[in-house]
């Protein structure tokens, strides 16, 4: 799935708004075993670890860059 979907819905799962700077990094491909019970902190922490993906949470926005 690409990186702008995961997340998007991990932003609207936590009631935030995504917004996607880097369309480049938004189609990388990836599988990401999402656990709901982590917080969207947490989720960007371990979407982070992967190469050429940077996301941050701005208020209530995740923003991939």
């Amino acid at each position: 799935m690409p990186v702008a979907d995961i997340t998007n819905k991990i932003a609207s799962y936590n009631g935030m708004k995504a917004e996607i700077r880097n369309t480049q990094a938004a189609s990388i491909r990836l599988y990401f075993n999402w656990n709901r019970q982590c917080s969207a902190a947490q989720v960007v922490s371990q979407l982070n670890q992967f190469d050429n993906i940077r996301i941050t949470l701005d208020g209530s926005s995740l923003v991939l860059e």
